[in-house]
């Protein structure tokens, strides 16, 4: 088997693009765009970066971005009422905690609390069972995998059959 390089950037120019058409046609069936809505907490610069790289995407297809920053402080039933709101707000159609969160925070009791509907990261139960499941139909799945998945789709390699070798620090 022969390497080849897949051109990522290419590749996420062509989506941006064909969302961009997919947002401005929803605009106009339903007078709404989509909105994503992110929750960070504290000052992390990697969060910070990751946050602002989603916040250009989002804008870029024309979809509607809502930023919700605390401080690093701020106390785990403060994020919990955002959320909350969040899940109401009917603006906002996916919603993400940034991770990581301050230590004195309970990941798992924060990131429990988006709704299902709205979990872009697919951490719901009901999105992992999904996705586990032969056959499950999940609302949300997680974003890296789908994208690689996506990258090798467009780039034509076929997967199916195939073994991977997934390297990690951890």
């Amino acid at each position: 088997m022969t390497a080849r390089i897949i051109d990522g950037k290419a590749i996420a120019e062509q989506i941006r693009s064909e969302l961009k058409v997919k947002v401005s046609d929803l605009k106009t069936k339903t007078g709404k765009s989509p909105g994503l809505a992110v929750i960070l907490v504290g000052d992390r610069k990697d969060s910070l970066s990751y946050v602002t790289s989603k916040k250009k995407a989002s804008e870029e297809v024309g979809m509607t971005f809502f930023l919700f920053k605390f401080p690093s402080d701020a106390k785990e039933s403060e994020v919990i009422d955002k959320i909350e709101e969040c899940n109401k707000n009917e603006d906002i159609h996916g919603l993400l905690v940034q991770l990581p969160l301050p230590s004195h925070m309970d990941e798992q009791r924060v990131t429990r609390r988006v709704s299902y509907e709205k979990d872009v990261d697919g951490f719901d139960i009901q999105n992992t069972g999904g996705l586990a499941k032969k056959g499950g139909n999940p609302l949300s799945v997680p974003c890296t995998p789908k994208a690689c998945i996506e990258l090798l789709d467009r780039s034509g390699v076929k997967i199916s059959g195939k073994h991977a070798v997934v390297f990690g620090s951890k």
